[in-house]
């Protein structure tokens, strides 16, 4: 499916000849009510952790200044 989305010549693409109904349609899609779409609730999508809130926080906790080059390492490609 992806790669038929993907195309790079639009005729060939997929939805170019029937819009959306045809993507509607695709199998990754069965069993997928798209009238009812709106009332599903969606999954819960964990949170983001920062790891520079994240280690000025537990600084703090300990009373210490953050030092943010402390024990962090970035290595360049």
């Amino acid at each position: 499916m992806i790669e038929r989305l993907l195309a790079k010549d639009p005729d060939h693409r997929l939805g170019s000849a029937k819009g959306a109904a045809e993507i509607k349609r695709h199998p990754f899609f069965k069993g997928l009510n798209w009238a009812l779409i709106r009332c599903v609730v969606p999954p819960e999508v964990p949170g983001t952790w920062d790891m520079v809130t994240s280690f000025c926080s537990d600084e703090r906790k300990e009373g210490n200044t953050p030092n943010l080059s402390k024990n962090v390492e970035f290595e360049l490609f």
